[in-house]
């Protein structure tokens, strides 16, 4: 706040005469805004009172009525005017109002003008206006209909001469927003007045894609087109609806609430189901997303100032003799015919009624991917496009999935394609190999579904592991739909709201739910959602067929007559759809019922049984496991919870607890979720949160920050630091121990690029979430799945009064802990000593809890697996954040410094709080009801910060009382999925400001540990290596045959094809991220969590179906001497598209400008070269071992071809070097070994411009790169 301001701040308690007379003639007008503090208010005042009370002052943009940190009301109030009233008010003078009918005389305290922005700074610290509001006389909605031609679909004019049409350029806000009205009239229903409607639509500057401006004599028109849907908002008639009974706080942006369609018949979209093939909106908001501007002369100089703004921005405008036509309606729809949803279909069944085309199903669904994803737009396709996908579905031609392929190729490339027949002479197009030859037992392609607010996305099918349902109905993959609901998709996932603005976002679900998703002849219905899916905003839809339908499916999975609450009898129906391998080797095991262990109202067994040695050695066949692990996470009919491995057990044994049986089911298959491994725990925020109020003090966390850092640091060039850190850090998909096995081959000292790349991304990755989740991995800990003392040895917890600060070691609970030792190559450590156990989250004090772990012998044979007692006054897992033993993993930290002072914080009492139970079993229709309330009440991520913020502001931390508050709350939101009751946050509980380190508005700089160690990481951008070259030990081992190198070229193909679609469906940036683990993005929906255990789920499959294609491929045998030439074949290939890339990149191209350039190292650009890391241990090994296999030490020579990285001229390429890897470069693109390696997309520009001095090079059409000096 400047001088001036604070002197305009006013209050009737010392305001000077001089003061007072200066605000009182001053010109308001001249001011932005003013805020008044109102004084004396009644208890019950509400905003409602306050908004009539004084709405005849002026505009009233917020109201907030004030509480104290307990939550009393204070009598004080704030209101914001802007623009300001007409007529100053002088502070010190009453005003009277009605307030619940009866007259009040409120004191005004305090006023607070705001001044009018003159500007702001750039990013490239220039002078601009704050906002700019431009009148256009016309707005219209349109779509790009070929690349310099707009097509007019509607148009907006203003109704009257107020400001009901306008345009503001906020530059404090890097944000665009139109205001336009739209007349509604129903010709068919005269009995509906007629009504006007205010719309708004707000896009952020990062989503504006182009800007065209086109000029003429008169008028200039101004072109926007965005890639993706702008939000819309529409103005709500009912002012006092929108102050909602309660509520202390209101704005002006409550007015708004969000649209998602312009309709003049309300009923349609009620009633339809989601798809493309629509007609039915007056504006397509969805799909219309370029917007037409038409200035006069007097906007034409506002949009000068703003176009010369937005260079900063990095938005240029692009001068384009665009031309404009009128609308056409796609013939597309009237031509098409779907046929039978089967995939395969007799010929007959391609024969179409006259006039009309069938095509395919697969076919047909992947031409609504490509249009979906508006690659290929509607009105581009014509009827001879059709006819061709026909012909090349038909089993006339030799590859009949062509049509198919080449529309999956488009939807890959994901670039606009204006004419679709040119797919059809694209030889990348007509030569594309599906990425999936076959599919692994345990896995099924699935179709997925994305619907937004405006919008219905189509996936291509992408390899998954299954569930049990879809494995069932094998014969019927294709009629099942993954569908996620999702605000739009720069935008993210639909967040819960406390208030009404966002209610057509979970119409919208509802309304797609019920009507269902459409397709041609294809109608998916609602089936269910599983118990993750629900998280996520996700359900599984199904298009009914020759007699199964959504009803006959629930009814096989299982018996829920018993079940009368919405929220347990979706949770059942979710457990049907756990991610799960089935044991196929039995049909079902031999099922023991086992009692549970209770004792008072804690179930000390809950979720855990037995599982006989000789299954889980199976299972571990099953999955490749080297070791046989010691407990499951399981699925077997209406079972679930955690199997784990005890001698007792006989033969084909598995032993149930009550705890574990949900219901009943036919089908008792046993199905595996995951099976137990060592990985090393964390300290994170809300740990760290909750051992500093325990008493650990802040240098210890300082302590391990800085040791990690130094750490992060060395191991770039020490390579035993390097593996030391990389084996005690061991992350949840073994990446980091791959890194390390690989360092153990010499590849670091060779600056392998695939190598170094994961080195550096792991460096990365590790900082990243150091600095924003303050995530320390600690060397003596364990992350592992729960279980139970069956034996009955270890001690469990006694509750009795004791000393806050008292240390007893022999009243601890004891625990037993057995893991894979990191340090000695996974030899089995029994841990001993006093020891903390967790679980994530932790919020409140008494969710860590000191334990002590013993040696007990007859719990040997259990390793990587905490054990926990059965005896006891309370089970140990529900302590800890309200956990039991069906699956959760807890950490186990035994470092003596993290150890806190105080042992004995009494644990968090959990309250069972369910919904009433209904006098019927649910229906379908409360299924989707409580799908759609979970989405607006889902309030976890809300109280998750609040907490957060709330512990480091207060001075007790976790301890004080609005934490402890957070906590039972936060625990309740958790538990909403399952018991249907919501958690409310209250406004007493919300935060007011925000440490620095949570990066949100209205902070304030934190000096508590988490501010410190926030302020002490420095993040390291990821950058790939691609430029030091391939070892020379693999690349000089073995003279391949050139037929073999072929065939791991094609392989490489459709591994790539593949793996890029897992990226650009994960939205993850290099292939690096994906196949370790080391994600650097945020999704857009869900948790980093999820995301990493949905990316490695993916990966996982991939990596086992392309590593059979290429033993296959190699001979079929798994032998060293016989694979061991193949994989030297895909490191060879892989190596020569790099050289082929960087050769590319060194070699100027013409820009579309006419001015040379060259073209970026970088991910984009360069081609994929994991490939041949699928058989990391078998590259070591050729690397390291004689020819055949035997040990023999071969170091990496460190010799201009292998290692050095000071030179770059070694992929400067000679004519020789190209013919021998059977390179060349045509107007279809660049050719590698009969494959086309697609580097660059034609249109791509990004890069440096070649100054005029340098040689240039030019392709003569042969293949041959010639310098020549660029004329002058």
């Amino acid at each position: 706040m400047t001088n001036q301001q604070q002197n305009l701040k006013l209050n009737r308690r010392g305001t000077s005469q001089a003061q007072l007379m200066s605000i009182m003639t001053a010109d308001w007008s001249n001011f932005r805004s003013v805020l008044v503090t109102l004084s004396r208010l009644p208890d019950d005042t509400t905003t409602w009172d306050l908004y009539t009370g004084f709405e005849n002052w002026g505009s009233i943009v917020y109201i907030d009525i004030e509480e104290n940190a307990k939550g009393q009301r204070t009598g004080f109030a704030k209101i914001r005017f802007e623009p300001p009233p007409r007529q100053p008010v002088q502070p010190g003078s009453p005003w009277k109002i009605s307030i619940q009918q009866r007259n009040v005389r409120l004191v005004i305290d305090e006023i607070r003008p705001q001044e009018n922005e003159a500007g702001i700074r750039s990013p490239l610290q220039h002078f601009v206006p704050a906002k700019v509001v431009l009148k256009p006389s016309t707005l219209t909605f349109g779509i790009m209909a070929e690349p310099n031609t707009f097509m007019r679909m509607q148009s907006v004019r203003p109704l009257s001469p107020q400001d009901d049409l306008s345009v503001t350029v906020n530059f404090r806000r890097r944000k665009l927003e139109i205001n336009f009205p739209i007349f509604f009239q129903d010709d068919a229903r005269p009995d509906l007045a007629e009504r006007v409607v205010m719309y708004r639509m707000e896009a952020k500057f990062e989503s504006i894609a182009k800007v065209y401006r086109v000029s003429s004599t008169q008028t200039t028109a101004v072109v926007i087109s965005f890639e993706y849907p702008p939000r819309f908002f529409h103005k709500k008639h009912d002012v006092e609806r929108t102050h909602d009974v309660g509520r202390l706080s209101w704005g002006d942006t409550d007015l708004w609430a969000r649209a998602v369609d312009i309709s003049h018949d309300l009923n349609v979209s009620r009633i339809m189901p989601a798809c493309l093939e629509t007609n039915r909106y007056y504006i397509d908001i969805g799909r219309w997303t370029t917007y037409q501007l038409q200035l006069d002369p007097a906007a034409q100089g506002q949009w000068t100032t703003v176009e010369e703004a937005l260079v900063d921005w990095n938005i240029k405008t692009v001068l384009e003799n665009m031309q404009f036509v009128t609308k056409t309606e796609p013939r597309l729809w009237s031509v098409i015919e779907s046929s039978n949803p089967a995939p395969k279909l007799p010929n007959s069944g391609l024969l179409a009624s006259v006039g009309h085309i069938a095509l395919p199903f697969d076919v047909r669904y992947q031409l609504e991917v490509c249009i979906s994803h508006g690659v290929i737009e509607e009105r581009n396709v014509t009827r001879n496009f059709l006819l061709k996908l026909q012909e090349l579905s038909t089993k006339k031609v030799q590859d009949q999935n062509r049509a198919r392929l080449v529309l999956e190729y488009a939807a890959d490339q994901n670039r606009r394609i204006f004419d679709p027949m040119s797919l059809f002479g694209d030889e990348g197009a007509m030569t594309f190999y599906p990425p999936c030859t076959h599919v692994p037992p345990h896995c099924a392609l699935v179709r997925k579904v994305t619907i937004t607010p405006t919008r219905i996305y189509f996936h291509t099918p992408t390899l998954e592991t299954t569930n049990r349902v879809v494995r069932h109905y094998g014969h019927l993959q294709e009629n099942f739909l993954r569908v996620s609901f999702t605000d739009e998709l720069n935008d993210g996932r639909i967040n819960g709201c406390d208030t009404v603005r966002d209610n057509e976002l979970y119409t919208r679900a509802f309304r797609v739910m019920n009507n269902g998703i459409q397709m041609g002849r294809s109608h998916w219905k609602f089936l269910a959602f599983g118990n993750s899916q629900i998280r996520e905003n996700g359900a599984f839809f199904f298009s009914e067929r020759d007699g199964v339908t959504c009803d006959s499916i629930r009814e096989w999975m299982g018996r829920f007559t018993h079940i009368k609450r919405v929220a347990k009898y979706a949770a059942r129906l979710g457990q049907c759809f756990s991610t799960t391998r089935l044991l196929g080797d039995i049909p079902s095991p031999t099922i023991v019922s086992i009692p549970d262990v209770v004792r008072d109202k804690y179930t000390f067994t809950d979720g855990v049984g037995k599982i006989s040695p000789r299954l889980a050695k199976m299972i571990a066949d099953e999955w490749k496991q080297d070791t046989v692990p010691s407990g499951f996470q399981f699925r077997m009919g209406g079972c679930k919870g955690v199997l784990v491995r005890w001698p007792d057990v006989k033969d084909l044994e598995v032993h149930i607890r009550k705890s574990q049986k949900k219901f009943s089911s036919e089908f008792n298959g046993l199905e595996i979720i995951r099976v137990s491994n060592y990985t090393t725990a964390t300290l994170n925020r809300q740990t760290i949160t909750i051992l500093s109020c325990l008493g650990v003090p802040d240098s210890v966390f300082m302590t391990l920050l800085q040791q990690q850092l130094r750490d992060y640091d060395h191991a770039m060039t020490d390579r035993a630091i390097a593996c030391k850190l990389l084996r005690q850090h061991v992350d949840e998909s073994q990446s980091s121990v791959m890194i390390a096995n690989m360092l153990d081959y010499g590849f670091m000292e060779a600056s392998e690029p695939y190598v170094k790349s994961m080195l550096q991304l792991w460096r990365s990755w590790s900082l990243k979430y150091l600095k924003e989740k303050a995530r320390i991995p600690i060397s003596e800990s364990a992350f592992v799945l729960g279980g139970v003392d069956e034996t009955g040895t270890l001690k469990g917890y006694i509750n009795k009064r004791r000393g806050r600060n008292q240390k007893i070691v022999k009243e601890l609970p004891e625990i037993f802990l057995q893991i894979s030792d990191p340090n000695n190559r996974g030899e089995p450590k029994i841990i001993t000593g006093v020891c903390i156990v967790g679980r994530n989250p932790s919020l409140h004090p008494g969710d860590i809890r000191v334990v002590k772990a013993v040696d007990v012998p007859a719990l040997h044979h259990l390793r990587d697996v905490v054990i926990f007692p059965m005896n006891g006054d309370r089970d140990v897992p529900s302590m800890c954040s309200g956990g039991d033993l069906d699956g959760d993993d807890f950490f186990v930290i035994w470092n003596k410094d993290l150890i806190p002072n105080e042992w004995t914080h009494p644990p968090m009492e959990l309250e069972d709080s369910s919904a009433p139970e209904l006098d019927h079993v649910p229906t379908v229709q409360e299924l989707m009801i409580f799908f759609t309330m979970y989405m607006k009440n889902n309030s976890l991520p809300i109280i998750a910060h609040a907490h957060l913020a709330q512990a480091d502001f207060w001075d007790s931390g976790a301890k004080d009382l609005r934490c402890i508050e957070l906590a039972k709350l936060h625990s309740k939101a958790v538990d909403y999925v399952k018991s249907g009751v919501p958690a409310e946050l209250e406004k007493k509980l919300k935060p007011r400001h925000y440490p620095h380190f949570m990066e949100k508005k209205n902070s304030y700089h934190s000096d508590r540990i988490l501010g410190q160690m926030f302020d002490s990481v420095n993040q390291v951008h990821f950058t790939p290596n691609y430029e030091t070259p391939f070892d020379a030990r693999i690349l000089k081992r073995f003279t391949i045959d050139p037929e073999m190198l072929k065939k791991a070229r094609k392989i490489k193909s459709q591994y790539d094809t593949a793996l890029k679609r897992i990226m650009g469906q994960m939205e993850v940036r290099t292939e690096f991220e994906v196949m370790s683990g080391f994600i650097m993005s945020k999704p857009r929906v869900g948790t980093v969590y999820k995301m990493h255990e949905t990316v490695r789920r993916e990966t996982d499959a991939l990596r086992q179906q392309f590593k059979d294609d290429c033993i296959e491929a190699a001979g079929g045998s798994r032998d060293f001497k016989v694979l061991a030439p193949f994989v030297a074949a895909m490191y060879q290939v892989t190596h020569e598209e790099v050289q082929i890339a960087l050769h590319e990149c060194r070699t100027p191209h013409i820009r579309k400008d006419g001015r040379q350039g060259l073209r970026q190292i970088k991910p984009e650009s360069m081609p994929l070269i994991s490939f041949p890391w699928l058989f990391d241990g078998i590259l070591g090994r050729i690397a390291t071992t004689a020819a055949d296999g035997s040990p023999e030490k071969r170091k990496a020579s460190v010799t201009k071809e292998s290692a050095s990285p000071t030179t770059k001229e070694t992929y400067v390429l000679k004519p020789d070097d190209l013919q021998n890897m059977e390179y060349e470069r045509t107007s279809a693109g660049v050719f590698h070994r009969g494959q086309v390696l697609r580097l660059f997309h034609h249109d791509d520009d990004d890069g440096d411009v070649v100054q005029d001095e340098q040689p240039s090079h030019y392709d003569d059409g042969d293949g041959d790169f010639v310098e020549k000096e660029q004329q002058q």
